[in-house]
């Protein structure tokens, strides 16, 4: 930031920052879409500048977007609202930020791409929020084990955070943009402020939500691992040769190429398939001592007392989703202890089902043989090879169940 007035940027670091040359600055100034004030440029005009270039990238003259602004037709304006804290660029080129990092500048850029973050030269400055990035992806990488590991932690949670953040800007667009744009409306500065407002709500409620999802996530997880390293300690010393009551049974139903079709049809397809997923396992439970445990974007968690139950209703789920517009399902079954909290279960039962999930093929369902031991008539089971499953010592024995 400029030392003389630490909440404005001079040209060189609005230029710097924004990816620009200082003579696309004298463009906006011309055509009043971006202009300084006495002390300088705004933090945000970051936004405004980047905007502007895209509108360049995208075949749109900046001439007749500064008409449109003096028509009140569109808005550079409201971005303190949607964008209030702007990255800018740092002091440091990406080879200065490699030095410091103490890793070679092909690294470094290996480690950007794998988090998602475009390439850069050598002498382009690092970036704010590329730099809390990087370092904390490093740092993780070498609590791991050594650097090796940090394009594997950055693709790990960049590919994560990018659909995250795609989907909330979807349901922005969808709940905000459409509505007004459909009803012929100008983007005059009273409709700019209401929608950045939304949005500002919107990201700052993710944010929050993210975060409390992921804690939550974390316990439960660490918890379950927890459990299953001790219940595999216990089982390979023979300290679980005896349980004499039966044992409750998990089911994951999946549905096959589920990133696949988002990825090429999109988020908002997606949210389709999974509430048609719902509302057809909802069917198959409806009435039964089944309980949906919870949805999981692409599949769904069933659980049940009587492991013959579960399995019954879990072939019925994945037969009555082939005729569907859904994808084919998969799906696992394996009994044993489970450990609830919260309404969730975890362990090393709920552990293995879902390897069996993704394990099974389209259409098929696999069950372990503590949930095919009690079977009701109407299903048949196939042994299979034992199949070797992550997490698990030993490759254990497998059934494939269908209707007789």
């Amino acid at each position: 930031m400029n030392e003389r007035e630490p909440d404005r940027l001079d040209r060189t670091q609005l230029a710097r920052s924004a990816g620009v040359d200082d003579g696309f600055l004298d463009e906006l100034a011309r055509l009043s879409i971006v202009e300084p004030d006495e002390a300088g440029y705004r933090p945000t005009d970051v936004y405004r500048v980047r905007f502007a270039a895209l509108l360049v990238e995208a075949g749109i003259d900046l001439g007749d977007a500064a008409r449109a602004i003096d028509d009140g037709v569109v808005s550079f304006g409201d971005l303190e609202t949607m964008f209030p804290s702007p990255a800018v660029a740092t002091p440091l080129t990406q080879r200065e930020f490699a030095d410091e990092l103490g890793i070679d500048l092909d690294a470094l850029m290996d480690i950007r791409l794998a988090t998602g973050l475009a390439m850069r030269g050598a002498e382009d400055r690092v970036r704010t929020d590329d730099e809390a990035i990087l370092r904390h992806v490093v740092s993780a990488a070498r609590d791991l084990g050594g650097i090796e590991h940090a394009t594997t932690v950055g693709r790990m949670y960049g590919d994560r955070a990018e659909r995250i953040a795609s989907a909330a800007v979807s349901f922005y667009r969808e709940q905000v943009d459409r509505p007004w744009l459909e009803a012929g409306q100008r983007l005059d500065p009273e409709t700019s402020r209401q929608g950045s407002q939304a949005g500002r709500r919107l990201l700052d409620g993710t944010e929050k939500l993210l975060l409390a999802l992921y804690r939550r996530a974390i316990d439960d997880e660490m918890l379950a691992g927890w459990l299953e390293t001790t219940e595999a300690l216990m089982a390979r010393h023979g300290y679980l040769a005896h349980r004499t009551r039966q044992m409750p049974a998990i089911a994951f139903v999946d549905l096959s190429g589920f990133t696949n079709l988002t990825a090429t049809r999109g988020d908002e397809f997606g949210t389709l398939m999974a509430a048609s997923l719902l509302t057809e396992a909802q069917r198959v439970v409806a009435g039964s001592a089944i309980r949906m445990v919870k949805l999981l974007g692409d599949g769904v968690m069933l659980q049940a007392a009587d492991p013959g139950r579960l399995v019954d209703a879990t072939v019925e789920l994945v037969d009555a989703l082939a005729p569907t517009d859904l994808p084919p399902a998969h799906a696992g079954v394996h009994a044993g202890p489970l450990i609830e909290r919260d309404g969730d279960f975890f362990g090393h039962t709920v552990n293995v089902a879902a390897r069996l999930a993704n394990a099974a093929s389209a259409g098929e369902v696999l069950v372990r043989a503590a949930a095919a031991s009690r079977l009701p008539d109407t299903i048949r089971a196939e042994q299979l090879p034992p199949r070797a499953l992550r997490g698990v010592p030993e490759p254990v024995p497998v059934f494939r169940v269908s209707r007789h």
